[in-house]
């Protein structure tokens, strides 16, 4: 359909009136899914044509392929929402699901996790219930170099901040 700019902004003042389209298509979260699902099909956006058309996303097979080649698969999240935005049953169940279909399916030697986005804000009580259920045997946030208090948990420096030097900081 054709719909005009002024309309989408519209939309956008509605649900969040401090922002202009441009503020918000930069700054959305996960939880705004709903809102960019509503501009996408008035602006004529088909996702499941493009999922479809374009692949994006590696298929089961070429996984199983990366590792017969020797690569390590872990679980990242099944939505890759902000975990500093959800609520700790959220976590855990994005963790369990994820974790689940990676045992069910790849069966890694090493069963690992990375946390989406950063691992800022997940309670101490997530790192506490997934050592004790073994849920992973080791799991990645992106807090740079420190020191780290949770088994089995290290921290990744962050490439992807924009910056030119990103990881030499």
């Amino acid at each position: 359909s054709n719909v005009s700019l002024c309309e989408v902004e519209t939309m956008v003042k509605i649900n969040y009136p401090n922002k202009t389209l441009k503020q918000f298509l930069r700054q959305s979260v996960f939880s705004d899914h709903f809102l960019l699902d509503q501009i996408a099909v008035k602006i004529g956006i088909d996702f499941a044509h493009f999922l479809k058309q374009y692949q994006p996303y590696l298929t089961l097979s070429q996984i199983r392929e990366l590792q017969a080649d020797g690569f390590l698969i872990g679980a990242h999240s099944t939505d890759h929402r902000e975990f500093f935005l959800s609520s700790e049953d959220e976590i855990r169940s994005q963790i369990f699901a994820s974790m689940n279909f990676l045992n069910q399916e790849i069966k890694p030697v090493i069963k690992s996790f990375a946390f989406p986005f950063t691992d800022f804000k997940v309670p101490d009580s997530v790192f506490e219930w997934a050592h004790q259920s073994k849920i992973w045997d080791i799991s990645f946030g992106t807090a740079g170099m420190k020191d780290e208090s949770m088994p089995n948990h290290i921290q990744r420096i962050p490439m992807e901040s924009g910056k030119t030097h990103a990881g030499k900081e």
